[in-house]
This record gives C-alpha cells, structure tokens and sequence, in this order.
C-alpha cells in the first residue's frame, strides 16, 4: 500500500470463521486500506442473501459479513 502512504504490514484479524481483515493505517489523508478475503468467496455481495439463488455460477456467498453494512460503516468513519 505503499501508493497510498499506508504503513508496510498490515494488521490482520479474523472477523467471524471465514473471513480475515487487513488493515493497512497511517495512509494519506489519514485513511486506512481495508481488504476483506472471504475463504471460498465468490463474485458475490457478501451478505446479500435473499438473492443466493440468482447468483448460482458466481461462486458461493456469505452472511458472515454484510459487505453493505461495512461499507457504510467505512464511510462514516472516513467522512
């Protein structure tokens, strides 16, 4: 991330089972650099569930992350 200014290694944690967060801070701006890896993610909305059945062929989905809820959350903190 060094593009963006962010600190060399990120800090790492596992949200629920399947899914660990990087986070690189100190960036330009006093940003951050977020990036969720969903183990066995596919090309979906992760948390979008009552649409599971007309993304069949784009991988498996997730409702262990609401990717709308954290985006927003992302947002409001980096206003």
């Amino acid at each position: 991330m060094a593009g963006n200014g962010c600190d060399s290694s990120p800090s790492d944690a596992e949200v629920p089972e399947h899914v660990t967060r990087s986070t690189w801070s100190g960036c330009d701006g006093d940003g951050d650099v977020v990036v969720d890896v969903i183990e066995g993610g596919g090309h979906t909305w992760p948390g979008l569930t009552e649409f599971a059945e007309s993304t069949k062929g784009f991988g498996a989905t997730t409702d262990e992350v609401d990717a709308t809820a954290e985006m927003w959350l992302f947002f409001d903190t980096h206003s």
